[in-house]
Order: C-alpha cells, then structure tokens, then sequence
C-alpha cells in the first residue's frame, strides 16, 4: 500500500513560505531596512606633501546607505597619531546637519601641523557618527590612512613668543622667541626681529651662532612701550629671516595705558624684574674662568624668589652657573649674582649668553650678553717664579759648582797620609 505525503509535502511547503514571508516583513518594518546604520566614511583624501608647520586640508566622503531614511546631526573628527598611538595634533571636529539616503557629502576640514613634528609616517584617524532620522538610533564609522610629513630643506619655525600678556604704557619687558630648525641643513645668519608695529617698537638681533638641525634656541629681547598710549590689545609680531628661510609668529598683548590708568597699572602690572650688567668684564681668556657681576632688584610689592639659568653657553663655554643660583628679595630690594663663565681655548671671537630670570615656571627677566673670548695670556705670576727659579739656580751654581770646575792643586810629598796596614 502506497501512502500520498503530498498533503505532508504541501504541509512543509507553506511552512517555509510563511517563514520567508514573516522574515521579509520584519525586515522592512525594521526602521532602517537591512542598513540599519547606513553612515560610512567611504575616502579620506589631501593633498599632499606636507611639512612641519603647514595645514593640511583634509576632505572626508561621508555616504549614508540607508535606503530608507537620512541621517542627522553628524560629528566628524580627524586627527593625527604616531606610530606608538600617541595624538600628535588637536582632534578637530565639523558637524553636518543631514546626509540623506543613499546619498553622499564631502566634508572639508583643516588640520593645523606642529611646527616641531618630525618627518615620517604618521596615521590620519577620521569618525563620523549621528543619528536615523526620527528613530534615534545611532550611526558611526571609523578609518584611518596613512599621513607622511616630508622635511623640508630648509624651514625655520617659530613655535612661541613667551612675554607678559599685560604691559604697562611707559615700561620696559623682557621676552623671549623660540625658534626651532626643522629643515634638514644647518641655519647661519639668522637675524630675529620682535615688533610691535602699532607702536613702532622694533627691535632686530642676529644670531652669532649656527641653529643645527632639530635645535631648539631661545633669543632674548628687552623692549620698551612707549609713555601715554592708549590702553588696548596690540599685535607682537615676531620674524626669523635668512637667504633661505622667512618666517613669520605673532600673537596679541593688552596695554594699559594713559594717564587714568597710571593708578590700576602699579596694582595689577608689576614692574619687570630689573637685570643690569655692571660692566666688570668685558673679556674672557679662553680656557680660565670669568666672572660677570648682576645686579637684580624685586620691584613687586610683595617678597619673590627668583632664580637664575645662564643660556647659550653649551657651544663655547665649559661651564657657566650663577652664584647664588636662587635668592629671595624683598620689594624694593635687590642684590648681586655672579655669572661664572669658563670658555673653551678654542673658542675665540665675539660670544653671547643670556642670564634668565624665573619665578616659579614664569620667565621675569633676562640680559643678553656679549663678550669677546681671546687667547690666555702669559700667566705672568707663574713666569715671574719660573725666572726666579732659574736666577736662584744659575747662582747656585756659580757659587757652589765653582769649586768643581776651578783646577786642583797637586800635592805634596809630605801631604800624603800614611797608609797603616
């Protein structure tokens, strides 16, 4: 006997069929179908080479896939780590309102380069992440490219002016600007130039040193604002200049100044640290020891401590260090340090170093120096006993030695000593 399962068969067959049906139906009641997220990065793109100092102009291609709704309130961020997974920029962020489905947008942002970042392969980093439309449900993606930072050759940057933030009309400063050689051949010549140019304070100093490649170098300024001008925020501008680099730093400084200000200055602007140079040496013997003699006076309103560095010495000197290396003064007092300075015996001509004034982490007050380096003398103290050594001995000699070059007598017979045996 033959039994009929095409009943069980057509059984089977509804079951599949209903199964498949109930699955596309919940698919398309999904709120973003099959995408539910939708968003992708699909290119990250620039222009390159790139180098320390530049910005970069990076442009992301967001695509939304969602076939069935837009995507809202996106947050792009890009940024730059090296190999170790350290963040060598800011991550800069841009927000895009919408991305509709299954459409695409570029996005353009600009990544500022450190001045000091070295050459090699770095990895761009991007994320893009919003929200379906009307859903809430979020939507993201991640990449990363790599970013190749080339040197040039020849790039001078400036990464900072260090200097007060608040001057007073009719003072003297002391600030410093920071220069860093990221090109691959060594700088002579550079002349450094700080201004503010709103009130034609200018001042130009030329290096007479070599800034190596990946060096890192102070120059230091004194300037002076002008008596009565008007109180406001002024432009300080700084410039780094040879045949084969020009570049350019600035940042903004509050002046107060006027005659109605006079009273709010001597509360909230203390004067500058004040660093002279007495003149007690004007030249060093190469290979001894000098000495140069500060005066440094609190002219706060209230006791400070100060302590002091010498900079610019590493090349020509073996050692420099100042006595006392910190002291504590109260206002309106001062006192006296020493700058000891050894130069190299091969370090000859015209030198510079910089006595720099802290408090606390906080430049205060700083003098450039120049000093001329020349070759040791004769030591005239040792020459003197030197010579007097050699007169005491030729008199020795003369005195004493005469009775061994003078001529012996011959004896006599009866001078002969008898001879016992």
């Amino acid at each position: 006997m033959v039994s009929d399962n095409r009943g069980g068969m057509m059984t089977l067959s509804s079951k599949v069929f209903l199964g498949l049906l109930s699955l596309f139906l919940t698919v398309i009641m999904l709120p973003g179908g099959l995408a539910a997220n939708g968003l992708v990065i699909d290119d990250v793109d620039f222009d390159d080479p790139y180098h320390a100092g530049d910005t970069a102009v990076v442009v992301v291609t967001l695509t939304n896939d969602n076939s069935l709704r837009d995507i809202e309130d996106i947050t792009i961020k890009v940024w730059l780590e090296d190999y170790k997974g350290d963040r060598v920029t800011d991550k800069v962020e841009y927000e895009v309102v919408r991305v509709q489905e299954n459409d695409d947008e570029d996005v353009y942002l600009t990544l500022s380069l450190p001045k000091d970042v070295l050459p090699g392969i770095y990895s761009l980093k991007a994320t893009a992440s919003g929200e379906l439309q009307d859903v809430g449900t979020s939507a993201s993606d991640a990449t990363a490219v790599d970013f190749e930072i080339e040197q040039e050759e020849h790039s001078v940057e400036i990464l900072d002016i260090i200097a007060p933030s608040k001057l007073a009309s009719g003072s003297t400063f002391d600030t410093s600007v920071v220069l860093y050689n990221s090109g691959e051949n060594n700088e002579r010549d550079l002349r450094v130039t700080l201004e503010i140019p709103e009130l034609d304070v200018r001042k130009t100093l030329s290096l007479l040193k070599e800034l190596r490649e990946g060096e890192e170098y102070l120059v230091y300024f004194r300037l002076s604002v002008p008596e009565n001008v008007d109180s406001g925020i002024y432009t300080l501008k700084a410039r780094a200049l040879n045949s084969e680099v020009n570049s350019h730093y600035e940042e903004y400084v509050e002046v107060v100044g006027g005659a109605q200000d006079q009273t709010q200055q001597q509360q909230t602007i203390p004067t500058t640290t004040a660093v002279q140079e007495t003149p007690s040496i004007k030249e060093l013997e190469a290979g001894k020891g000098g000495i140069f003699s500060m005066n440094v006076g609190n002219n706060g309103n209230t006791p400070r401590t100060f302590r002091f560095e010498v900079a610019g010495t590493h090349e020509w000197a073996s050692s420099a260090r100042v006595d006392p290396a910190s002291i504590t003064l109260n206002p309106g007092a001062s006192a006296e340090v020493m700058v000891h300075i050894v130069p190299y015996e091969n370090a000859l001509g015209t030198q510079s170093f910089t006595l720099y004034v802290m408090e606390g982490s906080r430049i205060v007050g700083s003098n450039q120096l120049a000093t001329s380096v020349v070759k040791s003398s004769l030591d005239m103290s040792g020459g003197l006993t030197a010579a007097i050594l050699v007169l005491v001995a030729v008199i020795v000699f003369f005195v004493i030695g005469k009775d061994y070059i003078k001529p012996k007598k011959v004896k006599r017979i009866d001078e002969i000593e008898e001879i016992y045996y």
